[in-house]
């Protein structure tokens, strides 16, 4: 079986790189070997969701988060932020592709992108009365938003900003820009209090015809050494396997607290495969 070549390779790249049965978080895998190995096929990832990218944006964005960062940025310039960090674009979150329409009708990448020296510059000098832990929440923002509105107001650039209201006496605003590259930026999360965030933009909803399809995305992911390479069983054929980023509905609520597949998820698609 395919599946059984393609689990063996990942096993060999594992250990070769020390991460065999480990979580992307590098803690120990809650689960078995063949389940560890099934997780991270190809089939798998097409069928469940690409986990393994969503487990590295939440690592990512959490590193860039620590104490040590925040508190060395206070009071510094971009440029010597930049120095430090970088500011690579790389992705921090995604949003559902019904809405890549709204900004352009040819994006296929539903990732949305920040420089780190960017990402820890606005939440260390630009909006300091907005907590830590409210930065950790911007993909909960994306994913079930209350209102996403279009800003179009300057020529040739559009915005699509998400709206998440709590209680009734605030909101958190994540804007998402295009770049000229076509991918999303990240461009400021805003804490409002008391206020109707952006109350005079139009309204979007979300185009249902793409809930249940396939999303081809490009370019691949960034590459992180705690995760297996997408195309790993291509290597020796060099046969071309394409990348989804496939977000079903509450996927968090699927994974373990380490990110990865339930075992229970698993084991139904093993059972839905015949394996």
């Amino acid at each position: 079986m395919k599946i059984k070549a393609e689990m063996q390779l990942i096993r060999k790249y594992a250990m070769a790189k020390g991460i065999f049965m480990k979580a992307h978080n590098r803690s120990i895998s809650s689960l078995n070997e063949k389940q560890w190995l099934i997780a991270r096929t190809d089939d798998f990832m097409k069928w469940f969701g690409n986990w393994m990218e969503l487990a590295a944006i939440k690592s990512r964005i959490a590193e860039w988060l620590c104490f040590e960062n925040i508190e060395w940025a206070k009071g510094k310039s971009l440029e010597k932020i930049n120095e430090k960090f970088g500011n690579i674009l790389t992705p921090v979150a995604y949003i559902h592709p019904g809405y890549l329409k709204y900004l352009d009708e040819n994006i296929r990448d539903n990732r949305v992108y920040s420089g780190k020296g960017y990402f820890i510059n606005h939440v260390s000098n630009n909006h300091p009365e907005v907590s830590i832990k409210e930065y950790e929440r911007i993909q909960e923002i994306l994913d079930k938003p209350d209102e996403v509105k279009l800003d179009n107001r300057t020529f040739g650039r559009r915005s699509l900003i998400f709206i998440k209201r709590y209680d009734r006496y605030f909101a958190e605003v994540v804007s998402i820009d295009k770049d000229s590259d076509g991918k999303m930026i990240f461009y400021k999360t805003i804490y409002y209090k008391e206020k109707t965030p952006q109350k005079s933009l139009p309204n979007v909803e979300l185009i249902q015809s793409l809930v249940n399809g396939l999303l081809t995305i490009s370019p691949s992911p960034v590459k992180d050494e705690a995760a297996i390479p997408r195309n790993i069983s291509a290597r020796n054929d060099g046969a071309k396997i394409q990348n989804f980023l496939i977000i079903p509905k509450d996927l968090s609520k699927k994974v373990d607290k380490n990110g990865e597949p339930l075992a229970s998820e698993i084991e139904r698609y093993c059972e839905l495969i015949d394996f």
